[in-house]
């Protein structure tokens, strides 16, 4: 019978294992167990409040810290104008520098023209954003059959990928095909390229 030759990589691999296993045995042990939430019946302690604090635009648990109370509409409608704001920043400073490239003499033509592809693609995608924003309101906004309206919706365009985020979290499956539908035929981004976040 020959002996077993154990290499030094394998007891460290297992010395490892059983550390980890340790640790994870021994945090569960000794955490407070009113932590940890009950998913069976769904109940979780009241002491402890997940999921309270905010902090969008100086707001704390709906608080704007100067001026007082802030609603929960208000605070969405902050990140949806943050987010516009942020993307037209973004916007702004690539075509400032796309444009500081064109203007540099000691750039040869062909990184100008493919400059000037980007500067045109970029403007064609801010185009294109605000266009599928205000189809998608037109569309799914307050007035429709479904009575699951959208209130607000972003749209960024990114390497032939379009991401949209909407306030709604409980959208049917034939909203979900509205919206990608009308990125498809605003953008000709394909279906499968469209990203839908809700919020």
């Amino acid at each position: 019978m020959k002996p077993i030759k154990i290499q030094r990589r394998q007891v460290v691999l297992a010395s490892l294992a059983i550390a980890l296993g340790t640790a994870v045995f021994l945090n569960w042990q000794f955490s407070p167990k009113k932590d940890f939430i009950n998913f069976g019946d769904q109940t979780k302690p009241a002491s402890k409040t997940f999921g309270e604090a905010r902090y969008v635009n100086g707001h704390v648990n709906g608080q704007d810290i100067e001026k007082g109370p802030v609603s929960e509409k208000a605070v969405i409608k902050n990140f949806y104008e943050d987010s516009r704001s942020k993307r037209e920043e973004v916007h702004k400073n690539t075509m400032d520098d796309l444009k500081k490239i064109i203007m540099d003499p000691n750039i040869s033509d062909k990184v100008k023209e493919n400059v000037s592809k980007k500067i045109l693609n970029l403007a064609e995608n801010k185009r294109q954003e605000v266009d599928i924003e205000v189809m998608i309101l037109a569309k799914m906004g307050q007035k429709n059959e479904t009575e699951n309206f959208i209130e607000n919706c972003i749209a960024m365009i990114q390497e032939n990928k379009c991401s949209v985020i909407v306030d709604k979290n409980n959208l049917e499956r034939r909203d979900i095909d509205v919206i990608c539908s009308v990125v498809t035929e605003l953008s000709g981004i394909e279906k499968e390229n469209v990203r839908l976040v809700t919020r």
